[in-house]
């Protein structure tokens, strides 16, 4: 990405700003005062603030916010952006520049030693981050929109427009985020903040959005540098990271809204794998891709259902692919064979920025990384199988407000770019997008999944995943 300057992003920001009047002031967040009004915005049951958190509340003269909404400013917007953290530490770093500098209050890039969790946090007293739920939940009740040019000239920020009152708005500026090692990527482009829920050890839970699209997402690296926005609140309500995912166990009564275990499948039952299942919008196939329709005899698919099966349902697998090459590999086995039609493992990379020529049948598609996160929006998820390389897991997407739409999607693994070796067999799913990843010419989204997790993130091109259609 070609970097402008220090001073010219500068010059770009104060001279774009519609307003002079100052931000919000200063709280120094101790125990004794009460806490400070801020004007919050509330937004399916949480009081989100308006700005930013620039300083945190540990620093010299308590917490400072941005100062201008990303509407009111033009060019880099600097005065809406706020500041970066690394989750955990209450350190703030400076939004532009190449590389780190501004430590408030002083402090080092960390690289080691995450906290596991962020109870002490920059906020000021009254306010926190808000949890991965409140981050669904402000996706899910709102409509989203853009502004700015998603340059790094012109930022770009995601406009969040509460469907039940249209005069209640949140604007989230998209000021990139830093990479372990402090380095400034994405400016303008993509928009990255902290949730309070850790995901790993190494990891949290956070909102990210480009130009194309918004959504919560899992697994950020906690050595990266995000923003933040504080809500109202005292104490962080009870956290799952898992909120819409359903394990228990009870009688299978799909006009029961507090039971969202879905009927099981015949297992005699021959699935047709045009029978497509409408959830969010989007029509998908009920089973994974296998041959392309390139291959002679044309678009082959799974036979089963991953219930219909037991063992490592092979059945069910379909068949992997590179993205945007249309020749199906095997799923067993630790070796790449079966190419069909013929072909070799490709161990460069592709820089193809469109699968339009996609192995789909005539009249369906790939889906967009976008459809992928509006299905988990949209079901309540729940597993299956053992989760092993002897007993493949599943995952099990139910319609929230329609019990009868069910998909199911193996967990197969993927084969590794390098040399299409087999790994994580019947432990995780990788199922391909049809958008490529505009940051990093070798990317492409995907979405991913596990016993436990489900996200929707980006990864090379080469590697072998599964494809699931749905209809154009």
């Amino acid at each position: 990405m070609k970097k402008a300057t220090l001073l010219l992003l500068l010059a770009l920001a104060f001279a774009g700003c519609k307003k002079d009047e100052p931000g919000q002031g200063n709280d120094t967040g101790t125990d004794t005062e009460p806490p400070v009004k801020y004007e919050t915005v509330n937004i399916g049951g949480t009081e989100w603030m308006l700005y930013n958190l620039a300083n945190p509340k540990q620093a010299e003269g308590g917490a400072t916010f941005a100062t201008k909404l990303p509407s009111e400013c033009t060019g880099t917007r600097l005065e809406s952006h706020g500041k970066l953290y690394q989750w955990g530490i209450n350190v703030a770093w400076n939004t532009l520049g190449e590389s780190i500098n501004g430590a408030t209050p002083d402090g080092k890039w960390n690289t080691s030693e995450w906290p596991s969790d962020w109870t002490d946090q920059p906020c000021p007293k009254g306010y926190r981050l808000p949890t991965d739920k409140e981050i669904k939940n402000l996706y899910n009740t709102t409509t989203v929109s853009n502004g700015g040019g998603w340059s790094e000239d012109d930022y770009g920020y995601k406009i969040f427009t509460f469907n039940d009152d249209s005069s209640k708005s949140l604007e989230f500026p998209a000021v990139g985020y830093r990479d372990g090692a402090g380095k400034l990527y994405a400016a303008g482009t993509w928009g990255y903040y902290w949730s309070s829920v850790e995901h790993s050890s190494v990891s949290a839970y956070h909102l990210l959005f480009d130009q194309s699209g918004a959504g919560p997402q899992a697994g950020s690296n906690k050595e990266l540098g995000h923003n933040i926005r504080c809500v109202k609140g005292t104490d962080d309500p009870d956290t799952d990271d898992s909120d819409n995912t359903d394990d228990t166990e009870g009688p299978d009564d799909p006009d029961n809204p507090g039971n969202a275990n879905p009927n099981p499948v015949d297992p005699d039952e021959k699935i047709d794998p045009f029978s497509t299942i409408e959830i969010a919008g989007t029509e998908w196939m009920p089973l994974n891709l296998a041959n392309p329709r390139e291959a002679p005899g044309g678009a082959t698919f799974a036979t089963k259902l991953p219930s219909q099966c037991s063992g490592i349902r092979a059945e069910s697998h379909g068949k992997f692919y590179q993205w945007g090459i249309n020749v199906a590999w095997n799923t067993t086995g630790k070796e790449p064979t079966g190419a069909t039609p013929d072909g070799e493992w490709i161990h460069y990379a592709s820089y193809a920025f469109s699968w339009a020529d996609h192995p789909c049948p005539e009249g369906y598609r790939l889906p967009g990384h976008q459809e992928f996160q509006n299905l988990y929006n949209s079901s309540i998820i729940s597993n299956g199988g053992g989760w092993s390389e002897d007993d493949y897991g599943y995952t099990i997407f139910i319609h929230k407000n329609d019990y009868s739409k069910r998909l199911e999607f193996p967990a197969v693994g993927y084969r590794n770019y390098s040399d299409g070796t087999l790994h994580l067999a019947g432990q995780r799913g990788y199922y391909w997008s049809s958008v490529a990843y505009t940051s990093n010419t070798n990317g492409a989204y995907y979405m991913y999944f596990h016993s436990s997790d489900l996200l929707v993130d980006w990864y090379l091109k080469q590697d072998g995943y599964s494809v699931r259609c749905v209809r154009q």
